[in-house]
This record gives C-alpha cells, structure tokens and sequence, in this order.
C-alpha cells in the first residue's frame, strides 16, 4: 500500500520519501532491494550519515529509506531527538514523507511515528482485521494526537467489491465510462504538470 501510494504521489510530480519505519523486521529492506542496506536505525543510533540511507528508485521523484540494521529498541529511538531532527530535515527537503510502520495492534512504534507527522491513514486488511482491533488502533492513535485522514480498506477482492458496488461496475467495464468509444484509446501522459 505504501508503495504504491508514494509511487502514485511521485508520478504527480510530487517528490516523496517512503520510510520502512518497521526496525523490527529488517527483512533485506523488504520489497524495494535485495539487499540489506543502511537505513532509518543506522542514522537514528548516530552511525551514518542522513544523505547515505536515501536511496533513488527507477521513479522519477521517489525516494526511499530502508529500516536498516537490526536493532534492540525501536522505541528509544523514535522517541530520540535524532528522530526529530530527522523529521525537520526530510520535511524541508520533499513534498511528501510517508512512513510505514510495524501494526498498531502488535507495537506502539507506530502510534510513536504518527503522533510527529501531519497526518496519518489507517490500512486495515479486508477479511482480517476485526472492527473491535481496528476501534483500539483509532485510540491509540487518538491517545497519541494524531490525526486521523481516514482508513483504506486494502485487498478486497473484484468478486466482494461487486457483490457490495455492483452499480459503480464501469471500474471494470470501461466501455461503460465513455460516451464515444475512441475516447477510451487517448494516451494520456504519465506525469501531471
């Protein structure tokens, strides 16, 4: 989700930077490498420096952060001045930072990041998460200060969004959209000016 929101961002014309905020599982910086890198924990514990964790991706305009090195105390250091520094740095320097956390229901490091950035989006799984889970990780949040943009229900399924929407169908079938036909062939471009 977080990935594709940012790449979207990016693709605006945006420049954005995704930070894996999940120090606790520094699976070989996750979906974006292969291999493990410096990241967000190296800086935080004072061993690199900021310029060396970002990374350029293949996208115009996106940036990356890996979490970085395992380590004890995830917590300790996003509560550090360092953290806050870091955040003062990257807002001066992109339009947009998003932040993916470790779940609200299993941490707080997440409550922890939302509570020091503008805003925050809810992702709740469809068919997994239970309303009385997502009802503690809207107080937890709301316990932290922050400010809730909404909840994005991810990984629903064609068959379930139809049986609920199946009157909004012109998602699926375009011909439907479009009075004249040849319209749905123009080729847009990919980057908003």
């Amino acid at each position: 989700m977080a990935i594709g929101l940012s790449v979207a961002m990016a693709n605006s014309g945006w420049r954005v930077l995704l930070i894996d905020a999940d120090m606790r599982k520094p699976v070989a910086a996750k979906r974006l490498s292969e291999d493990t890198q410096p990241g967000l924990s190296d800086y935080l514990t004072g061993r690199i420096d900021l310029k060396d964790i970002i990374r350029e991706t293949n996208i115009t305009n996106f940036y990356f952060v890996s979490c970085g090195s395992d380590i004890l105390n995830p917590i300790g250091l996003l509560s550090s001045a360092r953290f806050e520094e870091i955040m003062q740095k990257l807002h001066e320097a992109y339009d947009f930072v998003l932040f993916d956390t470790p779940a609200l229901a299993s941490v707080v490091d997440g409550a922890m990041v939302a509570s020091k950035v503008d805003a925050s989006l809810l992702i709740v799984k469809m068919g997994s998460t239970k309303l009385p889970d997502l009802k503690r990780a809207k107080e937890q949040l709301q316990n932290f200060n922050s400010c809730i943009l909404g909840v994005v229900l991810n990984k629903v399924k064609k068959r379930d969004y139809k049986l609920h929407y199946g009157s909004y169908d012109y998602f699926f079938k375009s011909e439907r959209f479009f009075k004249n036909k040849k319209a749905g062939h123009i080729k847009l471009s990919n980057r908003v000016k």
